[in-house]
């Protein structure tokens, strides 16, 4: 893997994380819907939240402020944050639940989100995920993703957002090439606005969500699909929809992550994109 794609790992505690970007579909009030379905698919209950919609914001116990969530998301505001959690179980300050999900939808750049759980390490496998994608991910639409595990302390919802955390046990200053990555993606798609469902990549994870425009980019002089499919399994998810799923095995994912670093097509890299 490239040095520092994610911060150190300071206790070996990481949180399975589904990184999904630019969905097709307009959600609106169902998100929360699938979200609370996602809390019921863990066996976790929907503790409390924070959000904002442009200048407006709610926190609170998840009963107290869902009305307001709602509203939010029905909106017509340019911005919106959204934050859900189980109940406090740990100690860590950026990520002190189980399960977590953060969505920010920004119509003038990028609408993402992720979805993050501890404990569940052991059954992250190909199946598994197909079956969390048919289950909740499906209804999003088309979108460009990843799943990988995530230090949990640094806190899964900063690294969407491209914020830098410093755990208890971190000097000021490390994780420098982390930090770089995080202001390269954000960028490439705050700043630039490249949209990743133009074929791009935040990083290469050890399963990534792709679209059509992704197998279509060039590589090497022949289409990525070839080299996707060489280093990987590549596998469509819906029959009727351009949605791939391509996973690498461990034993391959530094090689691959290496020879596309330099590629243009991975967004957090030091190259410029393609």
């Amino acid at each position: 893997m490239i040095k520092n794609i994610f911060p150190e790992n300071i206790d070996n505690t990481t949180a399975v994380s589904f990184l999904i970007c630019n969905w097709t579909n307009k959600l609106d009030g169902e998100l929360l819907y699938i979200i609370e379905s996602i809390f019921k698919y863990f066996g976790l209950r929907l503790y409390e939240g924070n959000g904002s919609c442009d200048d407006k914001t709610s926190r609170g116990k998840y009963n107290r402020i869902r009305k307001k969530f709602s509203e939010f998301l029905l909106s017509t505001a340019s911005f919106i944050d959204l934050k859900l959690v189980s109940e406090p179980t740990y100690q860590d300050d950026f990520f002190p639940s189980k399960l977590l999900t953060a969505f920010s939808l920004d119509v003038e750049t990028l609408n993402h989100g992720v979805v993050s759980i501890r404990e569940v390490e052991a059954s992250l496998d190909c199946q598994t995920i197909v079956e969390f994608y048919e289950g909740y991910l499906k209804k999003f639409g088309l979108f460009y993703g990843g799943v990988f595990l995530f230090p949990a302390k640094y806190g899964p919802d900063y690294y969407l957002s491209s914020v830098n955390t410093m755990p208890k046990g971190i000097k000021w200053g490390s994780n420098t090439e982390y930090v770089q990555r995080l202001n390269n993606w954000k960028e490439n798609t705050v700043i630039k606005k490249i949209d990743p469902l133009d074929g791009y990549f935040r990083e290469i994870y050890p399963y990534n969500f792709v679209v059509e425009s992704h197998l279509k980019k060039r590589f090497e002089g022949r289409a990525i699909r070839d080299f996707m499919e060489e280093y990987g399994t590549l596998i469509q998810l819906d029959r009727n929809a351009p949605q791939y799923l391509w996973s690498i095995e461990c034993s391959k994912l530094e090689k691959v992550s290496e020879a596309l670093e330099s590629s243009g097509l991975v967004l957090s890299s030091n190259t410029k994109p393609q």
